[in-house]
């Protein structure tokens, strides 16, 4: 069929280990270090709600071909 279903089967016949689990849960936790704003940049949240984010990495401009 499809990839869906065959990761649904693979998953069904071959329960995941627990390091499996353990980095699943790891990466499902949210990020604490930085905040991505609504322009695809990755800043520190400010201290206080006055002060404006600082800017860590600006995406690279995206084209379409």
């Amino acid at each position: 069929m499809g990839v869906a279903t065959d990761l649904v089967d693979d998953l069904v016949a071959r329960p995941l280990s627990p390091r499996e689990i353990h980095e699943r849960r790891e990466a499902a936790k949210p990020a604490k270090e930085l905040v991505a704003t609504l322009h695809g940049q990755l800043v520190e949240p400010a201290p206080t709600p006055v002060e404006a984010p600082r800017i860590v990495r600006q995406a690279p401009q995206q084209t379409w071909d």
